[in-house]
């Protein structure tokens, strides 16, 4: 697998990945002309995070198309929210886990699980 090192990269396996959720070359030709093929790029890996509740990935980029156009939609809320996501599901785990570990060191009686805990969770939330 190759690496995404630069935005012609990154916009390039947008290109590849846009078949697969639906996506016509028209409609991401037009989204990269309004939004510029960065922009297009992220809002496609955006869609591609949350294809399965999407009825319509196409129609949808259409739609964010058009309100680019009318410069009412902007990457960066969207962005936003999958990151929010990603930390809001990182921190239930860390919870969980949590929980769990916990209760393995006091039937330990030491403190060496919640350390590992601890630890864990900083590199899973950093």
């Amino acid at each position: 697998m190759a690496q995404i090192r630069t935005w012609r990269d990154f916009t390039a396996v947008a290109d590849r990945a846009r078949p697969t959720i639906g996506v016509s070359p028209g409609a991401w030709q037009e989204a990269a002309e309004v939004m510029g093929s960065q922009n297009a790029s992220i809002t496609l890996a955006a869609i591609l995070q949350r294809a399965e509740h999407i009825r319509s990935c196409g129609g949808y980029l259409r739609d964010l198309t058009e309100k680019a156009r009318a410069q009412k939609f902007s990457v960066w809320p969207m962005v936003t929210a999958l990151l929010n996501a990603r930390v809001g599901a990182l921190e239930k785990a860390a919870a969980g886990k949590g929980a769990e570990e916990s209760s393995a060191a006091q039937e330990r009686g030491g403190c060496r699980g919640a350390a590992r805990w601890i630890s864990a969770t900083r590199c899973a939330t950093a």
